[in-house]
């Protein structure tokens, strides 16, 4: 029974709020300086994406979706070989991020140009690994990348708000 967030949750969550506001600060300098509108969706969808992490975090959502699929894996008398069943679960996911982070990296290195697109671009690529990171840390594997992402996006947002405002 869940006995309320973690420091690490919550600072996770001021951590991800920190970021939200970050990427809808880039969405507001995005759309006063007249910049494209996917720019303002993808930062807009992006802290949406950071919120609604935060909230996962505060309300314990992932423990407990962690602790149901435990229970699942207990139930079917899994549960001692889950490493068996996270294995190729793992392996399969990095093989597929793998596939279309390189996808993507081709795609974009051919049709995109501009400091401003490659900054959204890659904050957009950051919360897509945001969603595959909650979904290995489901399956209990280890999410080290979380902070360095978050921090990516935050980056990745400053650095647009200062080209669009230098440009203006």
């Amino acid at each position: 029974m869940p006995t309320g967030a973690s420091d690490l949750s919550l600072a996770a969550s001021v951590l991800y709020l920190l970021v939200a506001g970050s990427v809808v600060a880039a969405a507001f300098c995005a759309r006063q300086n007249r910049q494209r509108d996917w720019h303002v969706r993808n930062w807009l969808l992006l802290g949406m994406l950071f919120i609604a992490l935060a909230a996962a975090r505060m309300f314990e959502i992932e423990d407990l979706a962690r602790g149901e699929l435990r229970e699942w894996l207990l139930a079917r008398g899994d549960y001692s070989d889950r490493r068996n069943i996270q294995g190729p679960i793992a392996a399969a996911l990095v093989f597929v991020v793998t596939i279309c982070g390189l996808w993507w990296f081709n795609r974009s290195a051919k049709t995109v140009r501009g400091r401003r697109n490659i900054a959204v671009k890659t904050a957009s690529a950051s919360g897509i690994a945001m969603i595959l990171l909650v979904c290995a840390r489901l399956l209990s594997l280890h999410w080290f990348a979380d902070i360095g992402l978050s921090l990516f996006v935050i980056a990745a947002a400053m650095y647009y708000v200062r080209i669009v405002r230098s440009a203006g």
